[in-house]
């Protein structure tokens, strides 16, 4: 990702969540370094309206909110984070940006993909056709209401 884009990133990282998931611009930037191939941006004009950051992690095994990725995984694609400007909901960003994600992991390789759904946001994954598997801990940072969920690809 550009460090352009990052002002815009952060401002809807800040706006999507609750003060106590907010990781900050610095956090998320070094999460993109671990596999770049798995972040995007959405923009019009010159804004960001949506990005989502991917990173390689062992499947069935929930990320600490902090964790980086391990690159050495290339079997799960983690989608630590997406988020859509709330102007643009509803118009297919969050689509774009999950089959951009989702078709680069299948070119890669991967045969898996999961996520941690908050913000009430696990009946929106189903629709997607990820299948949940466990809750997360309140210990791994994501609050209540976490879901561990996963999609097979290949």
């Amino acid at each position: 990702m550009y460090k352009k884009y990052w002002p815009g990133i952060a401002m809807l990282e800040t706006k999507a969540y609750p003060t106590d998931l907010v990781e900050g611009e610095s956090a998320l930037a070094r999460k993109t370094l671990v596999y770049p191939p798995g972040c995007f941006v959405a923009k019009k004009a010159d804004d960001v309206v949506g990005y989502l950051i991917a990173y390689p992690f062992p499947r069935g095994e929930i990320p600490h909110l902090t964790d980086r990725g391990q690159i050495d995984e290339r079997f799960n694609l983690h989608l630590h984070d997406i988020v859509v400007a709330t102007s643009y909901r509803q118009q297919g960003v969050a689509k774009g940006l999950l089959s951009n994600a989702l078709s680069q992991a299948k070119q890669n390789g991967f045969l898996t993909a999961s996520l941690v759904s908050v913000n009430n946001s696990k009946k929106y994954w189903q629709q997607q056709g990820f299948s949940l598997e466990k809750q997360a801990s309140k210990s791994l940072g994501y609050g209540s209401n976490a879901y561990y969920m996963t999609l097979t690809l290949q």
